[in-house]
Protein backbone atom coordinates (compact mmCIF):
# COMPACT_ATOMS: atom_id res chain seq x y z
CA UNK A 1 0.00 0.00 0.00
CA UNK A 2 2.71 2.80 0.61
CA UNK A 3 4.48 1.39 -2.42
CA UNK A 4 0.67 2.52 -3.75
CA UNK A 5 0.58 -0.74 -5.02
CA UNK A 6 -3.18 -0.90 -4.40
CA UNK A 7 -4.25 -4.26 -6.45
CA UNK A 8 -1.56 -6.44 -5.04
CA UNK A 9 -2.66 -4.61 -1.34
CA UNK A 10 -6.04 -5.48 -2.15
CA UNK A 11 -4.93 -8.92 -3.21
CA UNK A 12 -3.21 -9.75 0.43
CA UNK A 13 -6.00 -8.24 2.33
CA UNK A 14 -8.68 -10.20 0.24
CA UNK A 15 -6.50 -13.19 1.47
CA UNK A 16 -6.45 -12.00 4.81
CA UNK A 17 -10.43 -11.99 4.90
CA UNK A 18 -10.52 -15.17 3.82
CA UNK A 19 -8.44 -16.64 6.62
CA UNK A 20 -9.86 -14.83 9.43
CA UNK A 21 -13.35 -12.94 8.78
CA UNK A 22 -12.45 -10.36 11.40
CA UNK A 23 -9.88 -9.12 9.19
CA UNK A 24 -12.53 -7.36 7.10
CA UNK A 25 -12.47 -4.22 9.15
CA UNK A 26 -8.84 -3.97 8.16
CA UNK A 27 -9.78 -4.26 4.55
CA UNK A 28 -12.74 -1.40 5.12
CA UNK A 29 -10.40 0.97 6.56
CA UNK A 30 -8.24 -0.11 3.51
CA UNK A 31 -10.63 0.73 0.58
CA UNK A 32 -11.96 4.05 2.90
CA UNK A 33 -7.70 5.38 2.92
CA UNK A 34 -8.18 4.85 -1.05
CA UNK A 35 -11.39 6.15 -1.31
CA UNK A 36 -13.31 2.91 -2.34
CA UNK A 37 -16.23 3.89 -0.25
CA UNK A 38 -18.81 1.84 -1.30
CA UNK A 39 -16.36 -1.10 -0.77
CA UNK A 40 -15.33 0.14 2.56
CA UNK A 41 -18.98 0.50 4.05
CA UNK A 42 -19.86 -3.26 2.48
CA UNK A 43 -16.60 -4.79 4.32
CA UNK A 44 -17.59 -2.97 7.79
CA UNK A 45 -21.40 -3.77 7.44
CA UNK A 46 -20.13 -7.47 7.19
CA UNK A 47 -17.65 -7.12 9.80
CA UNK A 48 -20.82 -5.78 12.29
CA UNK A 49 -22.95 -8.39 11.24
CA UNK A 50 -20.49 -11.19 12.16
CA UNK A 51 -20.19 -9.84 16.00
CA UNK A 52 -22.87 -8.35 17.53
CA UNK A 53 -20.50 -6.74 20.48
CA UNK A 54 -18.08 -4.75 17.23
CA UNK A 55 -18.60 -2.04 18.23
CA UNK A 56 -15.25 -0.64 16.53
CA UNK A 57 -16.35 -1.72 12.76
CA UNK A 58 -19.71 0.40 13.31
CA UNK A 59 -17.53 3.68 14.89
CA UNK A 60 -15.75 2.99 11.29
CA UNK A 61 -18.98 2.97 9.48
CA UNK A 62 -20.34 5.74 11.33
CA UNK A 63 -17.30 7.83 10.75
CA UNK A 64 -17.10 7.04 6.58
CA UNK A 65 -20.73 8.13 6.85
CA UNK A 66 -19.81 11.60 8.62
CA UNK A 67 -16.85 11.83 6.39
CA UNK A 68 -18.75 11.49 3.39
CA UNK A 69 -21.45 13.37 4.50
CA UNK A 70 -24.10 11.25 5.57
CA UNK A 71 -24.79 12.66 8.50
CA UNK A 72 -27.85 11.39 9.65
CA UNK A 73 -27.25 7.92 8.70
CA UNK A 74 -23.84 8.34 11.32
CA UNK A 75 -25.75 9.48 14.04
CA UNK A 76 -28.22 6.70 13.19
CA UNK A 77 -25.47 4.05 14.35
CA UNK A 78 -24.28 5.91 17.34
CA UNK A 79 -27.50 6.18 18.52
CA UNK A 80 -27.81 2.25 18.10
CA UNK A 81 -24.80 2.16 19.72
CA UNK A 82 -26.11 3.41 22.95
CA UNK A 83 -29.36 1.51 23.07
CA UNK A 84 -27.39 -1.94 22.50
CA UNK A 85 -24.74 -0.73 25.10
CA UNK A 86 -26.29 1.66 27.53
CA UNK A 87 -23.69 1.31 30.20
CA UNK A 88 -20.69 1.52 27.77
CA UNK A 89 -19.21 4.69 28.49
CA UNK A 90 -17.10 4.61 24.89
CA UNK A 91 -19.94 5.10 22.70
CA UNK A 92 -21.19 8.28 24.51
CA UNK A 93 -17.37 9.15 23.89
CA UNK A 94 -17.74 8.28 20.04
CA UNK A 95 -21.60 10.37 19.68
CA UNK A 96 -19.81 12.88 21.73
CA UNK A 97 -17.30 13.60 19.03
CA UNK A 98 -19.74 13.58 16.11
CA UNK A 99 -21.73 16.09 17.98
CA UNK A 100 -19.06 18.35 18.30
CA UNK A 101 -17.34 17.73 14.43
CA UNK A 102 -21.01 19.01 14.00
CA UNK A 103 -21.19 22.09 16.74
CA UNK A 104 -23.58 20.07 18.90
CA UNK A 105 -21.93 21.25 21.67
CA UNK A 106 -24.35 21.44 24.16
CA UNK A 107 -25.02 17.40 22.91
CA UNK A 108 -21.88 16.40 23.00
CA UNK A 109 -20.63 18.00 26.57
CA UNK A 110 -24.03 16.18 27.65
CA UNK A 111 -23.01 13.03 26.19
CA UNK A 112 -19.04 13.39 27.43
CA UNK A 113 -20.77 13.95 30.98
CA UNK A 114 -22.75 11.08 30.49
CA UNK A 115 -19.80 8.97 29.82
CA UNK A 116 -17.95 10.28 32.88
CA UNK A 117 -20.55 9.53 34.87
CA UNK A 118 -20.73 5.99 33.80
CA UNK A 119 -16.72 5.11 34.58
CA UNK A 120 -15.69 8.35 36.81
CA UNK A 121 -12.30 7.21 36.49
CA UNK A 122 -11.93 7.27 32.92
CA UNK A 123 -9.05 9.18 31.76
CA UNK A 124 -10.18 8.53 27.85
CA UNK A 125 -13.25 10.61 28.46
CA UNK A 126 -11.38 13.23 30.88
CA UNK A 127 -9.05 13.31 27.89
CA UNK A 128 -11.04 13.07 24.86
CA UNK A 129 -13.42 15.56 26.28
CA UNK A 130 -10.68 18.16 27.01
CA UNK A 131 -8.90 17.74 23.51
CA UNK A 132 -12.63 18.34 21.69
CA UNK A 133 -12.53 22.10 24.10
CA UNK A 134 -8.98 22.75 23.13
CA UNK A 135 -9.38 22.24 19.47
CA UNK A 136 -12.62 24.83 19.98
CA UNK A 137 -10.22 26.75 21.89
CA UNK A 138 -12.29 26.72 24.79
CA UNK A 139 -8.86 26.45 26.62
CA UNK A 140 -10.72 27.52 30.38
CA UNK A 141 -13.38 24.95 30.10
CA UNK A 142 -10.33 23.02 29.13
CA UNK A 143 -8.16 22.90 31.90
CA UNK A 144 -11.36 22.71 33.91
CA UNK A 145 -11.81 18.86 32.82
CA UNK A 146 -7.87 18.28 33.33
CA UNK A 147 -7.52 19.82 36.38
CA UNK A 148 -10.65 16.99 37.48
CA UNK A 149 -8.59 14.29 35.52
CA UNK A 150 -5.31 15.29 37.72
CA UNK A 151 -7.46 15.15 40.85
CA UNK A 152 -7.46 11.57 40.22
CA UNK A 153 -3.60 10.98 39.44
CA UNK A 154 -2.21 14.30 40.71
CA UNK A 155 1.50 12.58 39.15
CA UNK A 156 0.33 11.22 35.92
CA UNK A 157 2.75 12.80 33.92
CA UNK A 158 1.02 12.61 30.21
CA UNK A 159 -1.94 14.11 31.86
CA UNK A 160 0.83 17.01 33.44
CA UNK A 161 1.82 17.14 29.75
CA UNK A 162 -1.36 18.15 28.43
CA UNK A 163 -1.82 20.75 31.05
CA UNK A 164 1.60 22.02 30.43
CA UNK A 165 0.21 22.68 26.58
CA UNK A 166 -3.02 24.00 27.77
CA UNK A 167 -1.38 26.63 29.52
CA UNK A 168 0.99 27.32 26.63
CA UNK A 169 -1.92 27.83 24.30
CA UNK A 170 -3.38 30.09 26.80
CA UNK A 171 0.13 31.82 27.38
CA UNK A 172 0.48 30.80 30.60
CA UNK A 173 4.32 30.30 30.68
CA UNK A 174 5.12 30.42 33.99
CA UNK A 175 2.33 27.78 34.71
CA UNK A 176 3.68 25.64 31.74
CA UNK A 177 6.92 25.68 32.70
CA UNK A 178 5.92 24.49 36.61
CA UNK A 179 4.36 21.28 35.12
CA UNK A 180 7.09 20.63 32.86
CA UNK A 181 9.66 20.95 35.83
CA UNK A 182 7.47 18.66 37.66
CA UNK A 183 7.23 15.64 34.82
CA UNK A 184 11.47 16.24 34.72
CA UNK A 185 11.32 15.69 38.49
CA UNK A 186 8.82 12.70 38.34
CA UNK A 187 10.77 10.94 35.57
CA UNK A 188 12.24 7.81 37.01
CA UNK A 189 14.27 6.23 34.08
CA UNK A 190 16.55 8.05 32.07
CA UNK A 191 14.27 7.35 28.74
CA UNK A 192 11.29 9.46 30.97
CA UNK A 193 13.70 11.50 32.00
CA UNK A 194 14.78 12.41 28.49
CA UNK A 195 11.44 12.62 27.00
CA UNK A 196 10.64 15.24 30.01
CA UNK A 197 13.70 17.36 29.00
CA UNK A 198 12.96 16.71 25.17
CA UNK A 199 9.59 17.99 26.15
CA UNK A 200 10.58 21.03 28.58
CA UNK A 201 13.33 22.20 25.94
CA UNK A 202 10.99 22.00 23.16
CA UNK A 203 8.68 24.43 25.15
CA UNK A 204 12.07 26.66 26.18
CA UNK A 205 12.65 27.09 22.81
CA UNK A 206 9.61 28.29 21.29
CA UNK A 207 9.36 30.72 24.47
CA UNK A 208 12.69 32.41 23.41
CA UNK A 209 13.67 30.68 26.27
CA UNK A 210 17.02 30.10 24.60
CA UNK A 211 19.54 29.54 27.23
CA UNK A 212 17.53 27.24 29.27
CA UNK A 213 16.65 25.11 26.35
CA UNK A 214 20.40 24.53 25.72
CA UNK A 215 21.01 24.02 29.15
CA UNK A 216 18.57 21.12 28.92
CA UNK A 217 19.94 19.28 25.58
CA UNK A 218 23.16 19.93 26.96
CA UNK A 219 21.97 17.72 30.24
CA UNK A 220 20.35 15.29 27.42
CA UNK A 221 23.88 14.66 25.34
CA UNK A 222 25.77 13.98 28.12
CA UNK A 223 23.27 11.30 29.44
CA UNK A 224 22.85 10.07 25.51
CA UNK A 225 26.10 11.04 23.67
CA UNK A 226 25.17 9.13 20.73
CA UNK A 227 21.60 10.17 20.25
CA UNK A 228 22.04 12.82 16.70
CA UNK A 229 18.75 14.00 16.96
CA UNK A 230 19.47 15.86 20.48
CA UNK A 231 22.10 17.63 19.07
CA UNK A 232 20.07 18.94 15.75
CA UNK A 233 17.92 19.87 18.26
CA UNK A 234 20.55 21.72 20.04
CA UNK A 235 21.89 22.84 16.79
CA UNK A 236 18.60 24.50 15.92
CA UNK A 237 18.52 26.28 19.00
CA UNK A 238 22.03 27.91 18.47
CA UNK A 239 20.32 29.08 14.49
CA UNK A 240 17.33 30.15 16.56
CA UNK A 241 19.83 32.40 18.67
CA UNK A 242 21.84 33.43 15.24
CA UNK A 243 24.85 31.58 16.88
CA UNK A 244 25.73 30.04 13.49
CA UNK A 245 29.02 29.08 13.79
CA UNK A 246 27.95 26.87 16.73
CA UNK A 247 24.98 25.65 14.81
CA UNK A 248 27.28 24.45 11.97
CA UNK A 249 29.64 22.71 14.60
CA UNK A 250 26.88 20.52 15.67
CA UNK A 251 25.44 19.65 12.15
CA UNK A 252 28.88 18.90 11.26
CA UNK A 253 29.54 16.35 13.44
CA UNK A 254 26.34 14.47 12.21
CA UNK A 255 27.61 14.43 9.15
CA UNK A 256 30.58 12.79 9.50
CA UNK A 257 28.95 10.33 11.69
CA UNK A 258 26.17 9.74 9.16
CA UNK A 259 27.60 11.02 5.89
CA UNK A 260 24.64 8.99 3.59
CA UNK A 261 21.89 10.91 5.88
CA UNK A 262 19.93 13.63 4.23
CA UNK A 263 18.42 15.34 7.60
CA UNK A 264 22.17 16.82 7.82
CA UNK A 265 22.42 18.19 5.14
CA UNK A 266 19.12 19.60 4.69
CA UNK A 267 19.78 21.32 8.32
CA UNK A 268 23.29 22.58 7.21
CA UNK A 269 22.09 24.14 4.02
CA UNK A 270 19.03 26.17 6.23
CA UNK A 271 22.13 27.54 8.26
CA UNK A 272 24.07 28.56 5.37
CA UNK A 273 20.68 29.89 3.57
CA UNK A 274 20.20 32.62 6.57
CA UNK A 275 24.49 33.26 6.76
CA UNK A 276 23.91 34.61 3.05
CA UNK A 277 26.83 31.85 1.72
CA UNK A 278 24.02 30.49 -0.93
CA UNK A 279 26.98 28.57 -2.74
CA UNK A 280 27.29 26.41 0.01
CA UNK A 281 23.57 26.21 1.16
CA UNK A 282 23.26 25.09 -2.91
CA UNK A 283 25.47 22.31 -3.01
CA UNK A 284 23.82 20.32 -0.19
CA UNK A 285 20.56 21.52 -1.41
CA UNK A 286 21.46 19.08 -4.22
CA UNK A 287 23.04 16.42 -2.58
CA UNK A 288 19.64 16.43 -0.50
CA UNK A 289 17.68 16.18 -3.86
CA UNK A 290 20.14 13.43 -5.47
CA UNK A 291 19.27 11.44 -1.81
CA UNK A 292 15.44 11.86 -2.18
CA UNK A 293 14.23 13.20 -5.50
CA UNK A 294 10.42 12.28 -4.30
CA UNK A 295 10.31 14.75 -1.34
CA UNK A 296 8.66 17.72 -2.87
CA UNK A 297 9.49 19.78 0.38
CA UNK A 298 13.24 19.36 -0.67
CA UNK A 299 12.00 21.14 -4.14
CA UNK A 300 10.56 23.98 -1.91
CA UNK A 301 13.97 24.20 0.39
CA UNK A 302 15.94 24.69 -3.36
CA UNK A 303 13.39 26.75 -4.74
CA UNK A 304 13.47 29.24 -1.59
CA UNK A 305 17.47 29.28 -1.73
CA UNK A 306 17.13 30.42 -5.78
CA UNK A 307 15.06 32.82 -4.92
CA UNK A 308 17.42 34.67 -2.27
CA UNK A 309 19.74 34.51 -4.91
CA UNK A 310 17.53 35.64 -7.64
CA UNK A 311 17.47 32.95 -9.74
CA UNK A 312 13.45 33.08 -10.24
CA UNK A 313 13.03 30.96 -13.30
CA UNK A 314 15.02 28.36 -11.62
CA UNK A 315 12.87 28.12 -8.63
CA UNK A 316 9.84 28.50 -10.44
CA UNK A 317 11.00 25.78 -11.68
CA UNK A 318 11.76 23.61 -9.04
CA UNK A 319 7.71 24.86 -7.34
CA UNK A 320 6.77 23.30 -10.43
CA UNK A 321 8.24 20.00 -10.00
CA UNK A 322 6.89 20.13 -6.28
CA UNK A 323 3.07 20.24 -8.47
CA UNK A 324 3.99 17.36 -10.28
CA UNK A 325 4.85 15.27 -7.06
CA UNK A 326 2.10 16.90 -4.76
CA UNK A 327 -0.91 14.72 -4.31
CA UNK A 328 -2.51 16.93 -1.37
CA UNK A 329 -2.47 20.78 -2.81
CA UNK A 330 -0.11 22.00 -0.40
CA UNK A 331 2.35 22.87 -3.72
CA UNK A 332 0.14 25.22 -5.12
CA UNK A 333 0.38 27.01 -1.36
CA UNK A 334 3.94 27.38 -1.81
CA UNK A 335 3.98 28.27 -5.71
CA UNK A 336 1.12 30.45 -4.53
CA UNK A 337 3.62 32.45 -1.74
CA UNK A 338 5.98 32.52 -4.34
CA UNK A 339 4.24 34.07 -6.34
CA UNK A 340 2.99 36.74 -4.63
CA UNK A 341 6.64 37.46 -3.05
CA UNK A 342 7.06 38.52 -6.60
CA UNK A 343 4.05 40.50 -7.21
CA UNK A 344 2.52 37.78 -9.46
CA UNK A 345 -0.94 38.43 -7.90
CA UNK A 346 -3.31 36.34 -10.57
CA UNK A 347 -0.99 33.38 -9.93
CA UNK A 348 -1.13 33.49 -6.83
CA UNK A 349 -4.61 33.57 -6.30
CA UNK A 350 -5.14 31.15 -8.95
CA UNK A 351 -2.82 28.70 -7.23
CA UNK A 352 -4.53 29.35 -3.88
CA UNK A 353 -7.98 28.81 -5.61
CA UNK A 354 -6.56 25.47 -6.45
CA UNK A 355 -5.80 24.19 -3.52
CA UNK A 356 -9.14 25.39 -1.79
CA UNK A 357 -10.50 23.00 -4.46
CA UNK A 358 -8.01 20.08 -3.73
CA UNK A 359 -9.50 20.22 -0.17
CA UNK A 360 -6.56 21.90 1.43
CA UNK A 361 -8.94 24.55 3.20
CA UNK A 362 -7.22 25.90 6.09
CA UNK A 363 -4.14 26.85 4.55
CA UNK A 364 -5.90 27.52 1.46
CA UNK A 365 -8.14 30.50 3.01
CA UNK A 366 -5.19 31.54 5.58
CA UNK A 367 -2.76 32.25 2.44
CA UNK A 368 -5.57 33.81 0.40
CA UNK A 369 -6.87 35.97 2.79
CA UNK A 370 -3.00 37.40 3.48
CA UNK A 371 -3.21 37.71 0.49
CA UNK A 372 -6.40 39.77 0.25
CA UNK A 373 -4.97 41.99 3.33
CA UNK A 374 -1.73 42.37 1.32
CA UNK A 375 -3.75 44.22 -1.64
CA UNK A 376 -5.85 46.13 0.81
CA UNK A 377 -9.07 43.64 0.02
CA UNK A 378 -10.06 43.77 3.99
CA UNK A 379 -13.77 42.30 3.31
CA UNK A 380 -12.16 39.97 1.23
CA UNK A 381 -9.34 38.73 3.51
CA UNK A 382 -11.99 38.53 6.28
CA UNK A 383 -14.33 36.64 4.63
CA UNK A 384 -11.58 33.98 3.54
CA UNK A 385 -10.21 34.23 7.40
CA UNK A 386 -13.91 33.41 8.61
CA UNK A 387 -13.78 30.31 5.95
CA UNK A 388 -11.06 28.59 8.04
CA UNK A 389 -11.73 26.00 10.97
CA UNK A 390 -12.38 27.33 14.19
CA UNK A 391 -9.72 26.03 15.61
CA UNK A 392 -7.28 28.09 13.91
CA UNK A 393 -9.74 30.64 13.31
CA UNK A 394 -7.79 32.68 16.65
CA UNK A 395 -4.63 33.44 14.91
CA UNK A 396 -6.54 35.08 11.97
CA UNK A 397 -8.83 37.59 13.84
CA UNK A 398 -5.41 38.74 15.54
CA UNK A 399 -3.87 39.50 12.49
CA UNK A 400 -6.85 40.95 10.77
CA UNK A 401 -6.75 43.90 13.47
CA UNK A 402 -3.27 44.72 12.90
CA UNK A 403 -2.52 47.50 10.23
CA UNK A 404 -1.29 46.41 6.74
CA UNK A 405 1.96 48.11 7.41
CA UNK A 406 2.28 45.47 10.35
CA UNK A 407 2.12 42.52 8.49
Amino acid sequence: EKLKKYDLAEADFTSAVLLDSKNLQNRGMFYERIKKYELAEADYKKAMENSNENTSASDYLANLYKNTGKFDKALEIYNNNISKNPQNPDVYISRAQFYYSQKRFDEGDADFNKAIQLKPDSERAYNIFAGELYKQRKFEKALEIINKLLKLNPTNIYTLQTRAQFYEAMHKTDLAEQDYNTIVNLSSTDEEKKEALQNRAFFYRFSHYYEKALKDYNTMIEMFPDDFDILENRSSVYEDMGKYELALEDINKIIRQKPNEVSGYNARSSIYQKMGKYNEALQDANFVISKDPKDLYNYRNRAQIYSEMGKLELAKQDYNKMIYLDENGCAYVERGRFYLGNNQFDLAFADYNTAIQKGLKNDGFMERGFANLWLGKYDEGKQDFDKMDDKENESSKIIITLPLNKL
